[in-house]
């Protein structure tokens, strides 16, 4: 029974020992370019944000090759920068870039069509007549019937008292 365990350990010791590591997806210290929202609607404006960039170098932002705009990188230890444009009118998948000096960065824009609503059509619809205009006549009938029965005993009281 010791020698199970002791050569179960001894397997999962060595799986684990020849196991590759696991690598993310942001290397601290690679220059990189994160847009927000990645994802949007034609013309919306779109924030680039990025690093790696010379301290205080021009940075240009283009999409497919098309220059869009242009800001400076801080004079961070990041050379940082940020900047927005405008999203593309038409729908698709873009490539955005950010270029400053011989550093070149760039991310994945989508941009998604514009969804079309159907014309609203108000339908006004009147609530159907339910009682009548007749309630001046019944509230009269009403209290001529009570009066009527008010009189029927008094009357039928004088009798049983004479």
């Amino acid at each position: 029974m010791i020698r199970k365990a002791l050569v179960l350990l001894v397997v999962a010791l060595g799986a684990i020992s020849f196991a590759p590591a696991a690598f993310a997806q942001y290397q601290p210290g690679t220059p990189g370019l994160v847009l927000t929202p990645s994802t949007t609607t034609p013309g919306a404006t779109v924030d680039a944000i990025g690093f790696g960039c010379p301290k205080g170098a021009t940075v240009v932002l283009s999409i497919d090759g098309t220059t869009v705009g242009t800001t400076k990188a801080r004079t961070d230890d990041r050379g940082s920068f940020d900047g927005t444009f405008p999203a593309p009118q038409t729908a698709g998948t873009y490539t955005v870039t950010a270029t400053c000096g011989s550093t070149i960065v760039s991310s994945i824009l989508t941009v998604l069509a514009t969804p079309t609503t159907p014309p609203t059509t108000v339908v006004i619809a009147q609530l159907p007549i339910t009682g009548s205009n007749s309630t001046l006549f019944l509230v009269r009938v009403g209290l001529l019937l009570i009066g009527a029965g008010g009189l029927a005993v008094l009357a039928v009281r004088r009798k049983r008292e004479s």
